[in-house]
């Protein structure tokens, strides 16, 4: 080759001559000359249209374009970048030399429109849900980029839901009738859920690994429950009270029962995602450190997932050394001594050094002793001064400001209620000492007020010298028309009608204004049945009858009824009705005309404490009616005068849906004992004319808030009757129990009903065959439910699950030799629903699964409950 090279080497710059003249003369002069586009072409366009691409590309015909210039490529990428294009050339072509013009042709290709799409692998509910997570546009550009940003979002979206091992793949199918138009499969695999099996811990020498898997919120591990095998395991080794083995033998006996039962019970496993596993990591260092490793960390951390979905998490911590508290110094404090403050932030020397935990103490103790006397600029600051030995000194400075008196009070919204029935609701006074508890509790009685929709924090305006503030309630308010209706089969089926409003004011109706806002409430409700049965009732309310420091409410009410009870038919009855004994037809059907008022007067004894003492009246005048298990038809007139007395007491934050808070309420009930003052003895299998009865009745409630938004809620409710002389107690106003209402009406007689769900209704009712009697003297319930809100903000409904334990005991002997094992229990789900629009009523549904039998229903059975209105109790 070195020899070839040689030879024809005085021939090389010959023949590079040569090359230059043919290239040179192959080069048109498009490189060096403009032309004038005289007209802009498009080709392969099939969905997008000509003019929207000559846009983007930024030429017009009799534009000068060097095609050697940077011009064509710019006009390339602008095209390039609208959605659908999948490649693009721009060129000249019918190229005039003479006149220097040309016609502009682009060409480009465009990524196939989506005609419809299909997901398969997944149930039909899946695919909606995830249609709504996963957005796909119709007749969308099938770009690469599409289909995988789309791919990565429904993956995304199983791995959230716990599948770690989903595949999504995707497949574009031609349209065989339209062009460019493609069918777009996807298929989805999801594999198995992948669940927690269990959390290991590597270098935790401190802390033991039960406590660290107790404070990771979201991960649980499988199921298990060993709990008696280890304590019967303890026990008969001996284990359970050799002294250094017991729990209970160590210091720190709540931390280690935690561990203990965390080691040994979990119930409820968990669903592995990359979100909860980056939160367990930030659970066990804010753990670490609230007990003073502040140099805590996870230096390794790594998942194994089995083949049957089953996840293993391994932690590797390196704990560090723990730091204490040596001093704290407290610095700019005048109102209080250190000690005081001290005794509130509960710190001792040679506590964990926790900053979040001083910051928490200082917000909720310290500030709060400052903020509720007045210190409205109060600010306070944690300083770490030294560090030595892990041994921390802290310095906390303050700056107390000047105490704030609330100068003037605003009022913004109130377009129906009065302003003063806002401010009497207040605990927010003009003239004295701001405080910060005072203003909750403000905002807590306006929301019981049920006028307004839920208040949103009042507006704190200091002064500029900041010894006087102002404060603006902002309120919203809502329509307080109560119109309600239902059905009861109580002595056939009859229906009711109730109409009224908590916030009316009669003092408007008679001044020819809108009589709404002063808090008063009247209610007119009507009854209507089969048999001419019907009713009407009268009820007005005053809760703050006069002003004064404490408040004085005053309630009145009239009702008058007629009630019709058919008579119904014995064997004998239809024979003798078969007129082979026409003189024999003497029954008569009953009838009975109730009247009844009543009035109180109750008062503000403190906060969230009342009183009322009141007078009730009710006349019965009856005809041929069965009130006792003897069958007897009787008639004549009874006059029922009680004296009523009741001390309350009500926390709760909410009417509706109550999330904190205890209400407690005690109500006696006497009437004037007629067989004392007249010296006969009381006949139950009589009907007398005065009835005669002593009654105490008890309802506590207590709720309390819980993490994600559960709310615990337990009550307890009793009831008992006594007789005012040595006299058996008669028939009236005794306790039925059993499912939500009863299924015959007091009458005359007065029974009070407590629901027990899970029962028939009036299954759980005490009789007595031999003296004709019907309900208890005495009743207890319990009850226990855990809530869950689906809305609050419109509309009120949550969900709930309860317990209930209850029964009801004809006499007080049989009550003194009962086994409270043998109460009947009950366990089940509801739904409450409270509508945005007033007039319609509560709707609670409850499904109840009895624990025990009744005498003619069996044990182990469900039971379903619609009930219009809160059940009282």
């Amino acid at each position: 080759m070195i020899r070839m090279i040689r030879i024809y080497r005085k021939y090389i710059p010959y023949i590079l001559f040569l090359f230059y003249l043919a290239g040179g003369r192959g080069l048109p002069a498009l490189a060096t000359t403009g032309y004038t586009i005289t007209h802009i072409q498009v080709e392969g366009n099939v969905t997008i249209e000509e003019e929207l691409l000559i846009g983007l590309s930024g030429l017009e015909p009799g534009v000068l374009l060097n095609p050697s210039s940077e011009e064509i490529g710019i006009s390339i990428r602008k095209i390039a970048k609208y959605e659908g294009i999948k490649t693009v050339s721009l060129y000249l072509t019918a190229v005039d030399e003479v006149n220097k013009v040309a016609t502009c042709v682009i060409r480009v290709e465009e990524h196939p429109k989506l005609a419809s799409y299909v997901i398969e692998g997944i149930s039909k509910k899946e695919k909606g849900s995830l249609c709504e997570q996963v957005k796909i546009p119709p007749h969308a550009s099938l770009a690469p980029v599409f289909l995988r940003n789309t791919t990565t979002a429904i993956k995304k979206y199983f791995l959230d839901k716990g599948f770690g091992g989903v595949a999504v793949a995707t497949e574009l199918v031609p349209d065989k009738k339209t062009k460019n138009r493609v069918h777009l499969k996807i298929k989805i695999v999801k594999g198995k859920k992948s669940i927690v099996d269990k959390i290991i811990f590597e270098g935790n020498k401190h802390i033991d690994s039960n406590l660290l898997r107790y404070h990771i919120t979201e991960l649980n591990e499988s199921p298990r429950f060993t709990l008696l095998k280890d304590i019967v395991k303890r026990a008969f080794s001996g284990d359970l009270f050799r002294k250094g083995t017991s729990v209970l033998q160590n210091a720190n006996i709540y931390e280690k029962l935690k561990s203990y039962f965390f080691e040994h019970v979990s119930f409820f496993p968990s669903v592995f995602t990359e979100e909860k596993y980056l939160k367990a990591k930030k659970d066990i260092i804010l753990f670490y450190k609230s007990n003073g490793f502040q140099d805590a960390c996870i230096t390794a951390a790594h998942c194994k997932q089995s083949p049957t979905g089953r996840v293993a998490i391994y932690f590797k911590i390196e704990e560090g050394n723990p730091y204490k508290i040596r001093h704290i110094k407290w610095v700019g404090n005048c109102r209080y001594s250190e000690q005081d403050l001290a005794k509130l932030l509960n710190l001792a020397q040679g506590s964990p050094y926790d900053p979040v935990r001083i910051k928490e103490q200082l917000g909720q103790n310290v500030d709060d002793l400052y903020f509720n006397n007045g210190y409205l600029c109060f600010r306070s600051e944690v300083i770490e001064t030294g560090i030595e030995d892990q041994q921390v000194d802290l310095e906390i400075r303050i700056w107390e400001g000047k105490q704030a008196t609330i100068n003037q009070l605003h009022i913004v919204g109130n377009t129906i209620t009065h302003d003063e029935v806002i401010r009497r609701s207040l605990y927010t006074i003009p003239g004295e000492k701001f405080n910060r508890q005072h203003v909750g509790e403000s905002m807590r009685r306006l929301n019981m007020l049920q006028f307004f929709y839920p208040l949103s924090t009042p507006l704190v305006n200091p002064s500029e010298t900041g010894d006087t503030v102002d404060i603006t309630y902002v309120v919203k308010e809502k329509l307080n028309l109560n119109l309600s209706g239902g059905l009861s089969s109580a002595d056939g089926l009859i229906g009711h009608v109730e109409l009224g409003s908590n916030n009316v004011s009669i003092r408007n109706l008679f001044s020819g204004k809108i009589p709404l806002g002063a808090a008063q409430k009247l209610s007119f409700k009507g009854e209507f049945g089969k048999h001419k049965q019907k009713g009407l009732s009268l009820t007005f309310e005053d809760p703050w009858l006069w002003w004064g420091k404490r408040r004085y409410s005053f309630s009145f009410g009239i009702s008058n009824r007629y009630q019709y009870f058919p008579y119904k038919k014995t064997p004998l009855d239809r024979y003798i009705d078969f007129a082979l004994f026409p003189i024999g037809k003497q029954h008569k059907n009953g009838e009975m005309h109730t009247f009844s008022c009543w009035t109180s007067l109750g008062r503000q004894l403190a906060k969230d404490w009342s009183w009322e003492l009141g007078v009730h009246y009710v006349r019965y005048a009856y005809q041929h009616c069965v009130w006792l298990k003897d069958g007897k038809r009787k008639s004549g007139i009874s006059h029922d005068i009680q004296l009523n007395t009741s001390l309350s007491y009500d926390s709760t934050d909410n009417r509706y849906y109550p999330t904190r808070g205890l209400s407690w309420d005690n109500k006696l009930t006497i009437t004037p004992p007629y067989t004392l003052l007249s010296g006969k003895a009381f006949d139950p299998s009589a009907m007398p004319r005065f009835q005669e009865f002593g009654k105490y009745m008890m309802d506590l409630s207590y709720f309390k808030k819980l993490p994600k938004s559960f709310v615990f809620h337990t009550s307890g409710h009793m009831g008992f009757l006594f007789s005012l002389s040595k006299g058996a107690i008669g028939p009236f106003h005794r306790f039925r129990m059993g499912g939500i209402s009863p299924d015959e009406g007091g009458g005359l007689l007065n029974h009070d009903f407590v629901s027990l769900r899970g029962y028939p209704n009036d299954s759980l009712t005490p009789e007595h065959c031999h003296k004709q009697l019907s309900g208890g003297v005495l009743f207890q319930k319990v009850s226990v439910e855990l809530r869950y809100p689906l809305a609050l903000n419109l509309a009120c409904v949550y969900l709930l699950g309860f317990m209930d334990v209850g029964d009801s005991w004809l006499t007080y002997e049989k009550y003194e030799k009962y086994n409270y094992q043998a109460m009947k229990k009950s366990i089940g789900l509801g739904l409450r629903v409270f509508p945005p629009i007033p007039i319609i009523p509560m709707i609670g549904i409850d499904i109840g699964y009895r624990l025990d039998a009744t005498k003619k229903k069996p044990a182990r059975a469900w039971e379903w409950h619609f009930h219009i209105n809160p059940l009282s109790r």
